[in-house]
């Protein structure tokens, strides 16, 4: 989950995550979740001083320093903080809409490791994941897991790209063309993309296993 935030908000916020027990406890602990942005907190005394009585909890802290919201605990709480420090809580929520069970594909259906994409892979969005704007900004929303994702503007035209009618390679012709950037450049950038929705299970036929999606998210980041 910590692991998941912090790949999630790169540039946007930093997630630095308090620990207390031995150096080396700790960070055995944290590269085997692959949580970055680690502090070593031995005697308590910043969760005394923040009067965090539950595990796990959060507070914003402002550029300015100061203190910028309440202490939220539990999973949901923390998730909420960062919609709001992000002013996109309310975009999210609309998205959503009602939980759902269906992934948008079939559960015993063998999947494409991400990483043997090439560029004559016609990627499609998975069914279930809303696309919403805010400020200029693309967000993209899971139903399935509730799970947020922003997508920075070369990611937002790829995302739409993402319809079927065409490979990897068409896609980036189209998008060089478009946007007048070496046909190179545009291959390397929509295929790492596509890449990186297919870690995140977010296209059709494209994932990994449990296990392998567990794996993932402990030892390397997105």
């Amino acid at each position: 989950m910590l692991a998941d935030w912090q790949q999630q908000f790169p540039g946007r916020v930093t997630i630095g995550v308090l620990f207390s027990g031995a150096p080396d406890v700790v960070r055995e602990s944290a590269e085997a979740f692959g949580i970055s942005e680690v502090l070593i907190d031995t005697e308590k005394a910043v969760q005394n001083a923040y009067e965090v009585r539950a595990a796990p909890s959060a507070i914003l802290i402002g550029p300015d320093g100061l203190i910028a919201s309440r202490v939220a605990a539990g999973e949901p709480s923390i998730r909420d903080l960062l919609l709001d420090a992000f002013g996109i809580r309310g975009l999210v929520t609309s998205l959503r809409g009602e939980p759902t069970d269906e992934h948008g594909g079939d559960p015993d259906e063998a999947l494409i490791d991400p990483e043997t994409i090439d560029g004559s892979f016609v990627p499609v969005r998975r069914e279930g994941v809303a696309l919403g704007e805010h400020d200029g900004e693309s967000v993209l929303v899971d139903r399935w897991t509730w799970g947020v994702h922003l997508l920075n503007p070369a990611a937002a035209i790829v995302w739409q790209c993402l319809d079927g009618s065409g490979s990897i390679d068409e896609i980036a012709a189209d998008i060089a063309d478009i946007l007048g950037v070496p046909l190179p450049e545009a291959k390397a950038s929509v295929l790492e993309t596509s890449k990186g929705f297919g870690r995140q299970d977010l296209l059709a036929g494209v994932g990994l296993r449990p296990e392998e999606a567990q794996e993932e998210s402990a030892t390397a980041p997105h």
